[in-house]
């Protein structure tokens, strides 16, 4: 065996070897360079210092030149020689000034011959030197000079001549100062120095300065390096006399530096990346050896799986190891796999089969073995014809001809089916079968997986009875609960028929109370069964909504008429607000929303003793073509505890027990509210306190029509003043919102003598007048008619026109009865459109005297003069008399038919104007008797006979089932005298 030694990676000795190699290479190149940049660096210093002092020289010539000249046209100026004889002197100083301003630097000054006066430009002090200059008659031009100040100057002066006279004497004198900026090439630190009696001094301030050459050699052609006051730089002649430029060389050696910094970067850049350059190549290079030393090792432990380098390596020997590495493995894996897949062959769940083209059978497993009851020889003689039931023989031929066509790998390679399996011994099955074509000993096959899915199919099975057997019930359920509220409702419709018809017949008090309370009690029960037949649709899930355009003011109107006669037995007021945003008509199911509004309103009446119940309608919001409705009915009555207001909307829940008994109902009511809210999208909720009332919110989400428009959009009573007379503050409150949504201005008044006083003030000088009274009917101190009365006659034409507020109490059903009077009557609670509607008739004096425009005693229509000949189709003698009860007093003739044989062949014979017709009704019902009659009709050409169907089935199923069958109507059972009337009456108006 190998003794191990101490060694190192190849990698490791590259990277050592190349960076140290690359480093000194680096370094050295790096002297070289620094050198050269420092030389050449040097040399353009030095050029561009040398050109700088001659742009400065020449700079300095300019000036002297520009001077020059303006010294001589100064000479030559008339206007100059006569100023300075006639001695004006401010006229002298504009020449002067004007003259000067050609040459910055250049100072002017004259002086007449025959005068010691000098006069300048300015007001300014005159150097000593000027004057002394104007006393020399003759031109003259002086060396580069120092004044008294510090300041370097040439001058000179010129003779100013009158013909050959001369009579003055003018000075110039040009200051050298630095240059102006753009004269230096971008030079900011230098020095102007002017040798000056062989001694250097500075241009700016004219002191001395400390100049000090370095350099043995003083070539006066090319800057020489100097030391100036401490610095180092370059001091060069500008070619002016006397005037020397230096430039420091701090700026030079800062760019040394620079480049000396710039250049160790590029050599650490560089070194770093030699090492990952020396890195990779020690990789490239020794990896191979690496994994094969890894892949000898991982043999040498028994791991087959492992991966060669892939490639060829720059080194002979290593590849010969490296292929006979991958031949070794390759063996190894082959093996492995074929153990692997063996070993999966055979613990597979489910039946494996491989087979050929032509469907004989290669291989199988197992558990193939076991579900065909046969052993391996037995199977791998057969084929997969032999085990396919005689009646997939065909299928199982398509299957392989399929196959065969598709090349292996391809999606469509692969399929899934179902066939019946006769195995060698035991019971046929069904069975799921999985192939997919693969290559298999060199040749083309099938690999075919099959599972015993008869448990499955038996389930399948079982379960579609259930299915079949839970619709079946459903059906009977439904046919039942139809026949139960026929069979109910049929015979509660008699009961409280009859029940009219005997408090009609003149009883006694006693037996009047008596026939109350019977009355009172079939309707419990008939609010009790509707509330188990609507749960009863709902749990099934056979709610089906409508979708169609119905207006909210007349859908509150119908549930308010629903519940009169509750309110008023109880004294209750009843107040609506709709807010002037919501629109007037809406797109929904009219039904479902009624049944909500009817539902919350009874509740609320049925639990309130003494007080009110409101109802208000707001928009939450509007998005897109749909609105978001909060409709909310507020009672005063017993209210219900904070733990008890999530179950009251469970199924069978009630606040209390005692409840329950006081109250009676199933629980029901709030449940069927819930999912109807639900269905429209909305949601319900309560805010309560015992002893406090309830308060019921809920929303529904319904689209608007094409065309909407809201209910107060238009103010048509603006500028009218109107008069409110009520007791009841909550009333009082919602009629004035309700009118100042339209514009009218309201003014309350709690009493009769309240309201006087009012009327007292309109009389006064400067108030402004009431256009209309609404009047309570149930005061504190009298009656609505009586106060009337009473005000009538104190106040007389003054009055305005008044309306009667009619309250609850004074309906038949309340009990309580008015005096006889020509006023307008409006029944509480009122919609905004039929209260401004008839405000406005009111105040244009278009309304009747005496006009009841909504009255509990039944509709105000005039059906006077209107007749007819009805058929009436009812199996119940019971009906058919109470239904001739409900006729007897109307202008209409009945006729009868027991079933709808009868009835279709009395509609042939004779000549009837509407036809009430029952559904359910033995031998032929009331949806074929319809259906006959129409029939006629088209036979015939007759004109249509309005039909108004008559069933005990109330739902909104039922009335499209009934109008699809040709009626024009429905009536739900039990139908009142009033119903009756009101459809007839519609229909006949036509």
């Amino acid at each position: 065996m190998l003794k191990r030694n101490t060694s190192r990676s190849v990698t490791s000795l590259i990277i050592v070897a190349t960076v140290g190699l690359v480093f000194v290479c680096a370094l050295a190149l790096l002297a070289v360079m620094q050198y050269t940049y420092s030389g050449s660096m040097y040399r353009q210093f030095q050029d561009r210092v040398g050109a700088e002092a001659k742009q400065l020289g020449q700079y300095y010539f300019r000036g002297m030149g520009e001077a020059q000249r303006q010294l001589d046209a100064l000479g030559e100026d008339n206007s100059i020689r006569v100023t300075l004889q006639l001695g004006v002197e401010y006229q002298m100083r504009e020449r002067l000034a004007a003259f000067a301003a050609a040459a910055p630097d250049l100072h002017l000054y004259l002086r007449a011959a025959d005068s010691q006066r000098v006069y300048a430009a300015t007001d300014g002090p005159i150097p000593i030197e000027a004057h002394e200059f104007s006393l020399q008659p003759a031109p003259q031009t002086s060396s580069l000079s120092l004044t008294s100040e510090g300041r370097f100057y040439v001058a000179s002066t010129r003779p100013i001549r009158n013909r050959s006279q001369v009579v003055g004497t003018a000075v110039g004198m040009y200051f050298f100062q630095p240059p102006a900026e753009g004269v230096l090439l971008e030079k900011e630190d230098y020095s102007l120095l002017v040798l000056h009696l062989g001694a250097f001094r500075d241009l700016r301030t004219g002191r001395p300065a400390s100049v000090q050459y370095t350099s043995g050699v003083t070539d006066k052609g090319i800057p020489q390096p100097c030391l100036v006051e401490g610095r180092e730089g370059l001091l060069a002649a500008t070619g002016f006399e006397g005037i020397y430029y230096f430039a420091s060389s701090a700026p030079l050696e800062e760019l040394k530096r620079s480049n000396l910094l710039n250049n160790v970067v590029v050599l650490l850049f560089t070194s770093v990346l030699c090492s990952i350059l020396a890195y990779f190549i020690g990789l490239k290079i020794t990896g191979p050896l690496r994994a094969l030393a890894e892949s000898a090792r991982s043999i040498s432990l028994g791991q087959a799986r492992l991966a060669l380098p892939e490639g060829v390596t720059p080194i002979t020997e290593v590849n010969d190891v490296l292929h006979a590495l991958d031949a070794m493995l390759v063996n190894l894996r082959k093996a492995e796999e074929l153990a692997r897949y063996q070993l999966l062959f055979e613990e597979v769940m489910d039946a494996i089969i491989i087979y050929d083209l032509d469907g004989r059978i290669l291989e199988c497993n197992a558990q193939a073995l076991d579900l065909m009851g046969t052993e391996r020889n037995r199977m791998l003689s057969l084929s997969m014809q032999d085990l396919v039931m005689q009646e997939y023989g065909q299928k199982m031929w398509q299957v392989l001809e399929m196959v065969r066509k598709t090349p292996a790998g391809s999606p469509l390679a692969k399929r899934q089916f179902e066939m019946r399996i006769m195995p060698v011994e035991g019971d046929a099955f069904h069975a799921e079968m999985h192939i997919r074509k693969l290559r298999y000993q060199e040749q083309d096959a099938v690999l075919c997986v099959i599972r015993d899915i008869s448990p499955r199919i038996a389930a399948e099975n079982a379960l579609r009875k259930a299915m079949q057997n839970a619709e079946e019930a459903n059906r009977a359920k439904s046919g039942f609960l139809a026949s139960m509220s026929h069979e109910i409702r049929t015979p509660m419709h008699s009961v409280l028929g009859l029940v009219d018809m005997l408090q009609a017949s003149g009883l006694n008090e006693q037996q009047s109370r008596y026939l109350q309370m019977l009355r009172g009690s079939g309707e419990v029960l008939l609010d009790l069964i509707n509330d188990i037949l609507d749960f009863s649709k709902i749990e099934a899930g056979h709610i089906e909504l409508e979708h169609i355009p119905f207006g909210l003011e007349g859908l509150f109107e119908r549930v308010y008429s629903m519940t009169s006669v509750q309110a008023a037995q109880k004294g209750l007021e009843t107040i609506l607000y709709i807010a002037p945003d919501v629109p007037e008509k809406v797109v929904g199911d009219p039904n479902k929303l009624q049944q909500i509004l009817l539902n919350l309103l009874s509740n609320s009446l049925k639990f309130t003793a003494l007080g009110h119940v409101i109802t208000t309608v707001h928009v939450l919001q509007r998005v897109e073509n749909n609105v978001t409705l909060e409709i909310a009915v507020k009672d005063t009555g017993i209210g219900i505890p904070i733990i008890k207001q999530q179950s009251i909307f469970d199924v069978f829940t009630q606040a209390d027990s005692s409840t329950a008994r006081k109250y009676g109902g199933t629980g029901l009511g709030l449940a069927i509210t819930k999912r109807l809210v639900e269905y429209l999208g909305g949601a319900i909720s309560v805010e309560s306190r015992p002893g406090q009332g309830a308060t019921f919110t809920f929303t529904c989400v319904l689209p608007l029509p094409e065309q909407s428009s809201v209910s107060g959009s238009a103010p048509s009573l603006a500028g009218r003043r109107v008069l409110l007379v009520d007791d009841n503050p909550v009333t009082l409150h919602y009629l004035v919102l309700t009118l100042a949504n339209y514009g009218a201005e309201s003014v309350e008044a709690f009493s009769v003598q309240e309201a006087q006083n009012q009327l007292e003030r309109q009389n006064g000088q400067g108030a402004t007048r009431f256009n209309a009274i609404i009047m309570g009917s149930d005061l504190a101190e009298l009656d609505g008619v009586s106060a009337h009365r009473q005000m009538l006659k104190r106040f007389g034409s003054m009055l305005p026109p008044t309306l009667l507020y009619l309250d609850s109490s004074h309906s038949p059903q309340g009990g309580k009865t008015l005096p006889q009077t020509g006023l307008p009557i409006l029944a509480k609670p009122a919609t905004p459109g039929k209260l401004i509607s008839v405000l406005e008739g009111l105040l244009n004096n278009t309304l009747a005297p005496g006009l009841s425009i909504t009255s509990a005693e039944g509709s105000s229509m005039d059906d006077s003069d209107q007749t007819g000949k009805v058929l009436i189709a009812e199996d119940s003698s019971a009906n058919r008399m109470l239904m001739g009860f409900y006729l007897k007093d109307s202008p209409y003739t009945c006729d009868y038919a027991e079933d709808g044989n009868e009835a279709v062949a009395k509609f042939r014979e004779g000549q009837f104007d509407a036809v009430i017709m029952d559904i359910q009704m033995p031998g032929m019902d009331g949806y074929a008797a319809t259906q006959a009659i129409r029939s006629f009709e088209t036979e015939t050409g007759k004109r249509r006979v309005p039909i108004i169907a008559l069933t005990a089935n109330a739902y909104a199923e039922d009335r499209e089932k009934c109008l699809a069958a040709g009626c024009d109507d429905y009536l739900a059972k039990p139908a009142k005298k009033q119903a009756v009337l009101e459809k007839l009456r519609h229909h006949l108006a036509r």
